[in-house]
């Protein structure tokens, strides 16, 4: 690796957890090609998500005992 690349990586581990993975989803963009602004839209709103989740801020709900509410919800 050139000294501009360890550099970049040393740089990206100083960044918040946050901006790291939407750096990150930014350079594997880059290796597959053209993104389009709803994939960009998408990975914002993903980052926001895991953010949230990380910081606390949402309370995650357990997904079969969803399903199964809404089951019961929909037989009544």
């Amino acid at each position: 690796m050139t000294l501009l690349a360890e550099k970049i990586v040393e740089d990206f581990n100083d960044l918040a957890l946050e901006e790291r993975i939407a750096v990150t989803n930014k350079l594997l963009a880059t290796l597959h090609g053209h993104t389009t602004q709803n994939e960009v839209d998408w990975n914002s709103e993903i980052d926001n998500r895991i953010s949230q989740i990380d910081k606390g801020q949402v309370k995650l709900l357990d997904g079969n005992k969803v399903i199964s509410e809404m089951r019961s919800r929909i037989q009544k």
